[in-house]
């Protein structure tokens, strides 16, 4: 019986002790205070420094543009916007870590990424530092200075701030509204080739009694090449639509761009007449099995690379633009 009795006792003791332990826990965990991080407005940043374990890159607002560097290049603005979001709504969400075990999070020296917002008066608005994305790739660790802790911040962004120059740049090479243009002059294989646009009263159409006149329809669109030719007018406008909205891979580095950027290794040139010029000059692949052509465009001073494929959608022959005829065995002027 008085077995019985102090096994009772015991039991009662563990239950005690398991209880107190489990609310001191729960207290402990529940207790913690997140970082309270104040939204920051993306036009009061001015200023982002990122360094990564491979390269350092401070990105500043100038005149309402983004530039990149002490180069300042012109930035992709899209692609800014993603950081100033990610800056000014970072969000944690959970308590990750005390253990200062920075390795596991990707926080380490050899991947850490170091993150600096400033406003116009040079004062810091954020600093954190930002390791991998969690295992669901719903948020991403990060830590901040002071605070051995690291937390769970909201959504998945690591990959939006490991971005190398190149790939923050502006890539636009030439861009203008296809329907001002008026004419076309291209310079290819010691040809030069010169394309008008036409313009035709479209046929009136007849009225019917009891019905509200018609809307007047638009002029037709016909592209005349120097010879007198109509040209496919489909042709003529897939031209257009390549080279309207031109983006480049990527820039070539500044020896690079000083060795290849030659006239003597130019093979297309052509420019858009509209409400201004638009010029574009494509040169020689730097080999045979290359898939990118070197270029450069009125609006664009840096040299870039085209893939072969939108290159090649630009630079059309005269033969390219004709009217395809039924098939009589005599074929048009190949140039």
């Amino acid at each position: 019986m008085k077995n019985s009795k102090r096994e009772y006792i015991i039991l009662a003791v563990v239950i005690v002790v398991s209880v107190i332990l489990l609310l001191l826990h729960r207290s402990e965990k529940v207790h913690y205070r997140l970082p309270d991080l104040e939204r920051i407005q993306a036009e009061n940043i001015e200023t982002i420094e990122i360094k990564t374990p491979e390269r350092e890159l401070t990105i500043t607002r100038s005149d309402g543009q983004w530039m990149l560097g002490e180069k300042r290049f012109p930035a992709d603005a899209s692609k800014i916007e993603e950081l100033e979001k990610v800056i000014g709504q970072l969000q944690v969400t959970e308590l990750i870590s005390r253990a200062e075990d920075y390795h596991r999070y990707g926080l380490g020296e050899e991947n850490v990424i170091e993150v600096k917002a400033f406003d116009s008066d040079g004062e810091l608005l954020r600093e954190f530092a930002v390791g991998e994305a969690s295992a669901t790739n719903q948020h991403t660790y990060v830590r901040f200075p002071e605070d051995q802790n690291v937390y769970h911040a909201r959504d998945s962004f690591r990959y939006r701030l490991d971005r190398s120059m190149d790939d923050l740049r502006d890539k636009k090479a030439l861009s203008f509204n296809r329907d001002e243009i008026t004419a076309i002059t291209a310079e290819y294989d010691s040809t030069t080739m010169v394309v008008k646009k036409s313009l035709s009263k479209p046929d009136p159409q007849p009225e019917s009694e009891g019905e509200a006149e018609p809307a007047a329809a638009s002029p037709a669109v016909a592209w005349v090449d120097d010879r007198g030719e109509n040209l496919d007018a489909e042709a003529v406008d897939s031209l257009l639509t390549s080279a309207s909205d031109l983006s480049c891979s990527k820039y070539l580095d500044p020896e690079e761009a000083k060795e290849w950027i030659d006239d003597s290794r130019l093979v297309y040139w052509i420019r858009f007449n509209g409400d201004q010029d638009y010029e574009l000059k494509i040169y020689q692949k730097k080999g045979e099995d290359e898939q990118q052509y070197p270029a450069l465009s009125s609006q664009n001073e840096y040299p870039f690379y085209l893939s072969s494929y939108t290159a090649e959608e630009i630079m059309k022959k005269r033969a390219d633009l004709q009217k395809k005829e039924p098939d009589s065995g005599n074929s048009p002027p190949s140039d």
